[in-house]
C-alpha cells in the first residue's frame, strides 16, 4: 500500500489534471459559442467531439480522484491503527 505521502501526491496530480481540463472546456465551449450558426458544419461537429471526448476524461478523473482520497482516508486508518 502506498505511503499517505504518495496518496497526496497522487491527489495533488490528479487535482492538476483536473483543472487543466475543466479549463479546456471551458474554452471550448466558449469558443463554440463564437463558431458560425451552420450547426450541421464541420466545425461544430469537430468541437461537439471535443467537448464530449473531454467531459469523459474528466468524469474518469473524478473518479481517480474519489479513490484517491479513500486511499488517504484508508492510509491514515491504518497508520492510526499501528500506532496504537
Amino acid at each position: 500500500m502506498r505511503t499517505l505521502k504518495e496518496a497526496q501526491e497522487r491527489l495533488g496530480s490528479l487535482e492538476t489534471s483536473i483543472a487543466a481540463i475543466e479549463q479546456a472546456l471551458t474554452r471550448l465551449r466558449f469558443l463554440m459559442e463564437r463558431l458560425p450558426a451552420d450547426k450541421d458544419g464541420p466545425a461544430h461537429a469537430n468541437a461537439l467531439k471535443s467537448i464530449n471526448d473531454y467531459q469523459e476524461s474528466l468524469n474518469a478523473l473524478y473518479a481517480l480522484r474519489d479513490d484517491a482520497l479513500w486511499d488517504i482516508e484508508l492510509i491514515k486508518k491504518r497508520d492510526e491503527t499501528s500506532r496504537q
